[in-house]
């Protein structure tokens, strides 16, 4: 207070502040340094609350997409047998608790096994089926655990191990190849099935992707980046079920033949998708011409099971010389 008022009296008459004992000349007071000390204190403060913000609201995007993922994939559709599109069928179990549909036919062909997508049933694709199996191929249409809403879906994980008990059981059954195929969810399913090294004759997927993390950076203006602890959330969520990264599964070596189907106007998966997971598991591309999401049979079907059939006979070296392939 002595220093104070002798500068503030110095001052008041033209003279120089004093330099007092212990202070050198332009050194703060004790009272800036109090006050440069609570600004440093309220700057790291504000400092430390928005980190936590941040990271809380890092951690809650990524939480919900887990929860989602795991918690919304079942389905609520009616379930029509095969019956109802004109074929006869056997109701399997594939594995313990597991459900499937065999459509026998022609002993000389792979058998198909084929995946639904999310908030889908083994009923989904059976349009499909039926062109399919006009061109003579046995089918396996297969139910996966998490469709009945009973359990969460495992991530790509666990149905990995579904479609190896459905592998297992089709070649147990007819001695034949199996042939992996798999729409949406189903697409994705079978290419990490086939990136985890099951053993299929060859994969076709369509309309799937790559990765979770990028089909939600795809679907937000966040980047993949910001996705990062899916991966270890999701087990959290999923009853110990593990998110599946195409890109990161498939061993360096991979060579099971792929065919990757994807229409230019998929709303649900981008295009970028369809080429990285054809690029990653080098396989066959074809991107269908304003064709959307798992549309491509609909609209093109007899295109569709053309090209269906030269990739599996050439993947398989399989001939159809003599088969009934009548049209659809």
């Amino acid at each position: 207070m002595t220093s104070l008022l002798a500068r503030e009296m110095l001052s008041a008459v033209g003279g120089p502040a004093p330099i007092f004992l212990g202070m050198e000349a332009g050194e703060p007071t004790t009272e800036a340094r109090f006050h440069r000390a609570r600004r440093g204190r309220r700057f790291r403060r504000s400092a430390l609350l928005v980190i936590v913000v941040v990271a809380a609201a890092w951690f809650a995007i990524n939480a919900y997409g887990c929860w989602y993922i795991a918690r919304n994939q079942a389905s609520h559709h009616p379930q029509p047998t095969p019956a109802t599109v004109g074929l006869d069928y056997q109701d399997v179990h594939y594995a313990p608790g597991l459900s499937a549909w065999y459509i026998p036919a022609s002993p000389a062909r792979p058998v198909i096994v084929i995946v639904h997508g999310s908030g889908s049933n083994r009923s989904s694709p059976l349009t499909e089926a039926k062109g399919l199996h006009r061109r003579g191929y046995p089918l396996l249409l297969i139910e996966l655990a998490y469709a009945d809403g009973h359990r969460p879906y495992g991530g790509g994980q666990r149905e990995t191990t579904e479609i190896r008990q459905a592998i297992t059981y089709a070649n147990q059954t007819t001695g034949q190849p199996v042939v992996l195929l798999g729409y949406s969810l189903g697409g994705f399913d079978v290419a990490a099935a086939a990136a985890k090294g099951v053993n299929a004759a060859a994969v076709i997927t369509d309309s799937g992707f790559v990765s979770f993390q990028t089909n939600a950076a795809d679907h937000s203006p966040l980047p993949r980046q910001v996705f990062s602890l899916m991966a270890p959330l999701y087990p959290l969520f999923s009853d110990g079920g593990h998110l599946v990264d195409v890109a990161q599964a498939a061993p360096a070596g991979y060579h099971l033949p792929t065919l990757v189907i994807q229409g230019t106007k998929d709303a649900m998966i981008a295009v970028h998708q369809a080429r990285d997971l054809a690029r990653i598991l080098h396989g066959e591309l074809w991107l269908v011409p304003g064709v959307g999401h798992t549309a491509t049979y609909a609209v093109m079907p007899t295109a569709y099971l053309d090209h269906v059939d030269a990739f599996i006979n050439a993947a398989t070296r399989l001939t159809t010389v003599g088969a009934d392939r009548p049209k659809p």
